[in-house]
């Protein structure tokens, strides 16, 4: 086996702005920019198994976390399998976004919810950097949000993927 792991050329700037028609495209993402890259081939090999598909569509170029110092591509992903989808919005790293990268299946597999979230302290007590009763009103805010869209990714996972083994993309 090779074991080799070398870097693929970027995609062009033109790959955000793919059209047919006039209409802007939905492009299937790429197993990952690295040949060799263990982690795609498992995540290749799990949508397959589970018949899964995704595809990205570029959406803007700004920020998207209120952390965010710098902007970054924003695209919307569509996971689908069989007949169902839902679609996230998805926010490419800093530096992938420079070189005009999409995000790879891996990325979006590594951003997906792994499990039900619980409640909002379960939340705060894994995600939060301190105590609750040590935390500034802005920090529980954004936590309260980060915590509703996992609930909400959550939800649509458990609806569109039911019947995967979403048991095996904790190795994501």
């Amino acid at each position: 086996m090779n074991t080799t792991h070398e870097t693929l050329e970027p995609f062009s700037r033109e790959y955000h702005d793919a059209t047919v028609h006039g209409r802007a495209i939905a492009l299937p993402l790429a197993d990952s920019m690295t040949e060799g890259d263990d982690l795609a081939e498992m995540a290749r090999e799990w949508m397959a198994t589970n018949g899964v598909s995704m595809t990205a569509r570029f959406d803007s170029h700004g920020r998207m976390f209120d952390c965010d110092k710098d902007d970054r591509d924003i695209w919307r992903v569509t996971v689908r399998h069989g007949r169902r989808s839902f679609t996230i919005r998805f926010g490419q790293s800093i530096v992938d976004s420079g070189n005009g990268i999409p995000p790879c299946i891996t990325d979006v597999l590594c951003c997906l919810p792994k499990c039900d979230p619980g409640t909002l302290a379960d939340y705060i007590d894994t995600y939060g950097s301190c105590e609750p009763d040590e935390m500034t009103v802005a920090e529980h805010r954004q936590l309260q949000a980060g915590w509703r869209e996992t609930c909400r990714q959550w939800r649509q996972m458990e609806r569109v993927l039911a019947d995967c083994d979403l048991d095996s993309l904790e190795v994501f």
